[in-house]
């Protein structure tokens, strides 16, 4: 059963581009991965004018960086009217290696 997460993949990111991934996972995953093939082919092609509507989101919006110091997700936060960073330092995949602290700031969140 693919699993599901309450979570969204990075902004799309102006002058970045990402290789496209291989039809199949080089190794089993336990989710759709068909679903990294269309979110990267998403950032690819992203309209990076969506940074200047950021303030159009008005509803509270809950961002976790699993890096320190990351300049591209302030910089997001600072435009959501009701943004909110909270950075647990482990990385990529936040909600695996730190699950106990990824649960506790998106409950803390939603309460």
């Amino acid at each position: 059963m693919p699993s599901t997460k309450p979570c969204s993949p990075a902004p799309p990111s102006p002058g970045l581009s990402y290789p496209e991934p291989p039809e199949l996972p080089p190794e089993p995953v336990d989710y759709d991965w068909s679903i990294v093939r269309q979110i990267v082919a998403e950032l690819n092609r992203a309209d990076t004018a969506t940074w200047d509507k950021l303030d159009r989101i008005t509803a509270p919006t809950l961002l976790i960086s699993g890096s320190a110091n990351n300049d591209l997700l302030e910089a997001v936060r600072a435009n959501l009217p009701n943004g909110q960073v909270t950075e647990i330092a482990v990385g990529h995949h936040v909600h695996q290696a730190a699950h106990g602290e990824y649960v506790d700031a998106l409950m803390a969140f939603l309460a």
